[in-house]
């Protein structure tokens, strides 16, 4: 019961017993895994992007990565409490984020 009340609040609907619906659901599942998957890239993406500027302001500069490394871990926590929650009830969802990204994104890393 407590997997089906976080897999709700996660994406939105009960799981269904209907195989028919299932089908249905897996893609909202895998729309929602991938949107999330985004959010983790963009978020490593620009702590990257941090990390590798060498010059400004020191102060600014260490506000920024620590800026950065918070939304790293918010989509990180964000996309596996929905990996966990899918997986659970047994929907198919891949073993790290890179598996839900969109084709063109998996080609840049």
């Amino acid at each position: 019961m407590f997997w089906q009340s976080k897999f709700r609040k996660i994406f939105g609907f009960n799981p269904s017993s209907v195989s028919g619906m299932r089908v249905n659901e897996q893609e909202m599942v895998d729309y929602e895994m991938e949107s999330r998957a985004i959010e983790f890239y963009n978020a490593d993406s620009r702590e990257a992007q941090a990390r590798s500027v060498r010059s400004g302001d020191l102060s600014s500069l260490e506000k920024e990565l620590r800026t950065a490394q918070r939304e790293v871990e918010k989509a990180k926590k964000n996309f596996w409490a929905a990996q966990e929650a899918a997986k659970e009830e047994g929907y198919l969802v891949g073993n790290t984020y890179k598996h839900h990204l969109p084709s063109y994104l998996r080609v840049l890393r």
